[in-house]
C-alpha cells in the first residue's frame, strides 16, 4: 500500500507542474503496466490452483464412487476415504495454496451420487499493491456412479513348464492380485471371476459326467466327438469336441456333447499326461474361494491350449446358463449390458489335441497321438485361433498375456504363440492394450494388475 500511496502523491504533484506532464503520463503508463503485469501472473496462479484442486477433487471423488460400488453405505467412512485421496493428491501438485478446506460434501449410497465443493485461499503478489489482501479460489466435482456388471474367465496355464523356474508361483500371485483389484471387500458387487485351469486337458469335476452324455443317456458319439472310438465315460477329464461346434459355444445338451478321451485318462499313463488336478471355478463373487483355489494350482502336463479357451467361453456364454444354474454362477444375457472379458494365459505353444487326431503316446519320446505332434500342434492352434474370433464376435473382451515366450527354444514356435495370442487379443485401442508379453514373473503381475484396473475402470461411468 506505501507503493501505491507515493505513486498517486506523485501522480498529484505532476498535475501542478506542467514541465512534469511528460514525466507524469510515463508513471501512469508504468502503474497501469504493472497492473496489467500484476493481474496477469495473479490470474495465472488463481488458474492453476483452481485446476489442481479440481484434479484432486475429481481423483478422491473417483475413490469415494468406487467405495460406493463396492457396497459402503457408512457416510463417514466415505468421508474419510474421500479425505484420504484428497489429501495425497493435493500434496503432490505441491504448495498451491495458503490454506484450502472441503466446504461441502455430499454421497448418496442410493442414487450413487457425489458432490464436493473447496475452497482455497491464496496470498497474491504483485496484486497487493493494488490493496488485494486475498484470493479465494472455490471448485468443485460432482458424479453420479452407476455400477456395470463384469464377468471374468481367467484361463490359466498349469501346464509342465509352468513348474520351471518359479513361474507357477508367479502365476498364483499375479492371479491373487487380480482377484484383489477387482474383489477388494466382502462387499464387492457386479463383479464374477471364473477361473479354467487346463494342461493336456480340462478338469470339469462334477460336471464332466453331465456335458459329456448326449439327450441323457450317451456319451459324446461321432459328428460331436470325431473319435468314437476313444470316448469314455468319466469322473472330471474333457476333452473337447469335433464337428461343426467344434469351436462354438453350442450348448452340450443341444447335440453337441462334450468329449472325454481314454488317451487322457489312461491308468497306465503317466501323470503327466492326465487331467489337471485344479478344476475349474465356475463364475463367483467369493473372493476367499477362488485365492483357495489359485494357492492349489500345480503344474504338470502338455498344452491343449484351445480347450482352456474353449472352457472360458462356456463359462461366459449365456448358453451354458441351464448348467452353471445348478451352481448359482449362470452368466447373464449379453442384452443385459453385463461386460464380458476373457483373461488367456500360457507360457507355451499349444500341441496338444484330442478330437480328429489318432494314434497313441509313444512311451519312447513321450509323444504321439493327441501329444505334441504336428498334427495335434496344427489343430489346438487352429480350433483356438476360431474360438477367439467366435469369442470377440459374441461381445466378449479378450486379452491374452504370454509368459516367458522367450523360454520356447525353436524360434517359429515362438513366432506362432505370439501371434495366435495377438490375433486372439481384442484390437488395441488408443486407450487400452488388450495382448502383454510378459517376460518375467514381475512382469506377469504388471499384466494382471493392469488388466483388472483396466476391467475395475470400465465398471465405472460417471
Amino acid at each position: 500500500m506505501q507503493f501505491a500511496a507515493k505513486l498517486r502523491n506523485q501522480v498529484s504533484s505532476f498535475q501542478q507542474d506542467e514541465s512534469g506532464n511528460i514525466f507524469m503520463i510515463t508513471a501512469v503508463a508504468v502503474f497501469v503496466f504493472m497492473g496489467s503485469v500484476g493481474a496477469a501472473v495473479d490470474y495465472s496462479r488463481v488458474s492453476n490452483t483452481k485446476s489442481k484442486m479440481e484434479q484432486a477433487l475429481d481423483a478422491a471423488v473417483l475413490a469415494t464412487g468406487v467405495e460406493l460400488l463396492e457396497g459402503e453405505t457408512n457416510r463417514d467412512k466415505l468421508r474419510e476415504r474421500f479425505d484420504a485421496f484428497f489429501e495425497v493428491n493435493v500434496s503432490g501438485t505441491g504448495n498451491f495454496a495458503e490454506e484450502y478446506r472441503i466446504t461441502s460434501f455430499s454421497a448418496d449410497p442410493n442414487s450413487g451420487e457425489v458432490n464436493v465443493e473447496a475452497r482455497a485461499i491464496m496470498e497474491p503478489t504483485i496484486m497487493r499493491i493494488f490493496g488485494y489482501e486475498e484470493f479465494q479460489v472455490a471448485a468443485n466435482s460432482s458424479a453420479v456412479f452407476d455400477q456395470q456388471d463384469v464377468e471374468v474367465a481367467m484361463m490359466l496355464d498349469v501346464t509342465g513348464s509352468m513348474g520351471r523356474n518359479g513361474k507357477i508361483r508367479d502365476l498364483r500371485l499375479a492371479a491373487t492380485d487380480a482377484v484383489n483389484i477387482l474383489l477388494p471387500n466382502p462387499n464387492t458387487r457386479g463383479v464374477r471371476i471364473g477361473l479354467v485351469p487346463y494342461a493336456s486337458s480340462v478338469n470339469a469335476g462334477s460336471f464332466a459326467r453331465t456335458v459329456t452324455r448326449n439327450n441323457g443317456d450317451q456319451i459324446a458319439f461321432s459328428g460331436s466327438f470325431g473319435n468314437p472310438g476313444y470316448n469314455i465315460t468319466t469322473r472330471d477329464c474333457v476333452t473337447g469336441r469335433g464337428g461343426r461346434d467344434a469351436a462354438t459355444d453350442t450348448f452340450y445338451a443341444d447335440g453337441a456333447p462334450i468329449g472325454s478321451d481314454r488317451r487322457s485318462v489312461d491308468e497306465d499313463l503317466n501323470d503327466f499326461y492326465r487331467c489337471p488336478s485344479a478344476k475349474i471355478r465356475p463364475l463367483t463373487s467369493n473372493a476367499g474361494t477362488l485365492k483357495g483355489d489359485i494357492r492349489l494350482l500345480r503344474a504338470n502336463g502338455y498344452t491343449a491350449g484351445h480347450l482352456g479357451i474353449a472352457w472360458s467361453y462356456y463359462l461366459l456364454s449365456e448358453k451354458w446358463a441351464p448348467l452353471w444354474r445348478t451352481a448359482n454362477a449362470e452368466p447373464a444375457p449379453i442384452s443385459s449390458g453385463v461386460k464380458k472379458i476373457a483373461i488367456l494365459m500360457t507360457d507355451g505353444l499349444f500341441n496338444t489335441a484330442f478330437d480328429g487326431v489318432d494314434g497313441e503316446l509313444d512311451p519312447r519320446t513321450g509323444r504321439g497321438g493327441p501329444f505334441n505332434t504336428v498334427d495335434s500342434t496344427t489343430r489346438s492352434n487352429r480350433l483356438s485361433e476360431e474360438l477367439c474370433e467366435n469369442m470377440k464376435v459374441s461381445g466378449i473382451t479378450v486379452y491374452a498375456i504370454g509368459f516367458d515366450l522367450d523360454g520356447i527354444q525353436n524360434r517359429t514356435q515362438r513366432e506362432e504363440v505370439t501371434q495366435l495370442l495377438d490375433d486372439c487379443a481384442t484390437p488395441d485401442t488408443a486407450d487400452n492394450i488388450y495382448f502383454f508379453n510378459a517376460e518375467n514373473g514381475q512382469e506377469l503381475r504388471d499384466a494382471f494388475q493392469t488388466i483388472a484396473s483396466s476391467i475395475q475402470t470400465l465398471r465405472i461411468s460417471r
